[in-house]
């Protein structure tokens, strides 16, 4: 185990032997040259932190490091042990660290798929991999920064909306990245990064759309121009001022019909209750069973086609309903509850 002055004429002509041969710093205590039997060339540093753990991290290969850099480096990470620090564990655990790929992986398996609907979880995992992943996921969790954030926004400016749903999506895996311990807390890069303001994409069914789509309705039911259930599914759909996947997703077990109520156990936002009108009451009263299904309205591929028809769309439907419940009075709170956005 020689002492002497690292230089690079010193670490040029040290030569490998059958063994390791360390060559030590007369300079910086605890600075040396590893040369392995295959004629690699390592630095490192010896040293013991301030609760008595002995460490000898590698600092870098000679070649990627002059001596004088080496050197630097470790005089550098002895400063921190004097502090109290560990920068070798430190350099272990971030070689450790998970990739935002990695952690991606995490946010869909631990997270989204025990939190999230089938539907969002394919939302999330398709924003991942046509988005995330391609800007940084080889990149360490911990070493994104919020440059790298408004960096995807900037390539996403033309499609605003899509970005922002990104945005927010990275937002919560970097929060959860915090929880699991991957980041300092307080350090999501999404802070103050703003969305793009969005135009509303609403379009309220007029009243001649409406009158026109209710007497399409009915003359369908007289005619038998529709199936049956079509018709039911947009006639509660007004009522409810529902998601046609909620009309498509009600069970008779869920009617309250005594009482006027029905509960949606599981809705996108969570355990929903409306009340039952006297004209959705006569509905569902009305309605056949189809066989031993539980739905109120089972196998409807094509719920759309009759809205298709009025030229206008169920989420035009359900907030056209909201709308006049609120131009009845109704108070903002109680329309935001009806669709319990």
């Amino acid at each position: 185990m020689a002492k002497i002055k690292l230089t690079k004429s010193v670490v040029d002509a040290a030569q490998a032997k059958t063994c390791d041969v360390e060559l030590r710093d007369t300079i910086v205590p605890g600075f040396l040259c590893k040369v392995t039997p295959t004629g690699r060339k390592v630095f490192m540093l010896q040293y013991r932190t301030n609760s008595g753990v002995r460490r000898k991290p590698a600092l870098g290969q000679f070649g990627e490091l002059t001596v004088e850099q080496a050197r630097s480096l470790a005089q550098d990470w002895l400063s921190e042990v004097r502090r109290g620090g560990d920068p070798g564990h430190d350099k272990a655990e971030a070689r450790k660290a998970p990739t935002v790929k990695e952690l991606s992986g995490r946010f869909m398996t631990d997270h989204s798929k025990l939190q999230n609907k089938p539907s969002t979880q394919a939302s999330y995992q398709y924003q991942i991999d046509s988005f995330v992943i391609p800007a940084f996921g080889s990149k360490k969790t911990h070493e994104v920064t919020r440059h790298d954030i408004t960096a995807l926004m900037k390539r996403m400016e033309k499609s605003p909306t899509q970005a922002n749903r990104v945005l927010s999506l990275v937002r919560k895996m970097f929060n959860l990245a915090e929880l699991w311990g991957y980041r300092p807390d307080g350090s999501n890069p999404c802070r103050h990064v703003p969305k793009y303001p969005e135009k509303g994409s609403t379009r309220l069914i007029t009243d001649d759309q409406m009158a026109s789509l209710f007497a399409y309705l009915d003359k369908a039911e007289a005619e038998g121009l529709e199936h049956p259930i079509y018709l039911l599914a947009v006639r509660l759909q007004f009522e409810f001022a529902a998601r046609m996947s909620e009309i498509l997703l009600l069970q008779w077990d869920w009617l309250d019909l005594p009482n006027g109520r029905v509960v949606w156990p599981d809705s996108k936002t969570g355990d929903m209750s409306k009340p039952l009108s006297e004209e959705a009451r006569r509905l569902l009263t009305s309605a056949p069973r189809y066989g031993n299904s539980p739905y109120v309205c089972p196998s409807i591929q094509d719920h759309d086609k009759t809205l298709r028809a009025a030229n206008t769309t169920g989420h035009g439907a359900r907030q056209t309903v909201s709308c006049g419940a609120c131009r009845e009075e109704e108070s903002a709170r109680n329309c935001g509850r009806c669709l319990n956005r």
